[in-house]
């Protein structure tokens, strides 16, 4: 029996193979994931020294403006299609509105809202949602829409939380 089959059988391959290595590479081998660990406490460490010494406010110490994000209801319309079948889209949106705008939460605005979303949504064709600029496109209208309803400089913003073509 040779002494890999021994080893083996011991279940000490890693030992003997260990013992064939050059002091030079078991110190190697010992002090590589010690020296990765040290790297990356070190960049930690850099990261947040660098977010301490410029806070979010900005250089001049200014607090961010506030945002309050309005979830509307889920919107499910039908696409202008020329198949057969309808074509069906499900959008959940969430609007930043900016300086905390809470009182524009009202339902006659959200009917508003809602009633401007979907007539847009509805002349929609499914290849006009493909891809990343299809969205990007939704997101402008959407964004357009909440304007001309909440008023100009209100919407900071239109974040889809789901989009979803059957």
């Amino acid at each position: 029996m040779t002494d890999l089959a021994a080893d083996r059988a011991t279940g000490s391959v890693f030992l003997s193979r260990w013992h064939r290595l050059t002091p030079g590479r078991r110190l190697l081998l010992a002090a590589l994931p010690m020296a990765w660990l040290a790297l990356g406490a070190l960049i930690g460490y850099g990261a947040g020294r660098i977010d301490a010494m410029h806070p979010a406010g900005g250089a001049a110490g200014q607090g961010a403006p506030l945002r309050a994000a309005w979830d509307l209801p889920d919107m499910l319309v039908t696409l202008d299609s020329p198949a057969e079948r309808p074509v069906y889209l499900r959008l959940a949106v969430s609007l930043e509105l900016a300086g905390g705008a809470a009182q524009q939460r009202d339902a006659a605005r959200l009917a508003r809202l809602t009633d401007s979303f979907q007539t847009g949504l509805r002349a929609l064709r499914p290849v006009d949602l493909s891809g990343a600029a299809g969205t990007q496109r939704v997101k402008d209208e959407l964004a357009r829409r909440a304007a001309l309803v909440l008023g100009a400089g209100r919407v900071e913003g239109v974040l889809i939380r789901e989009l979803l073509v059957q």
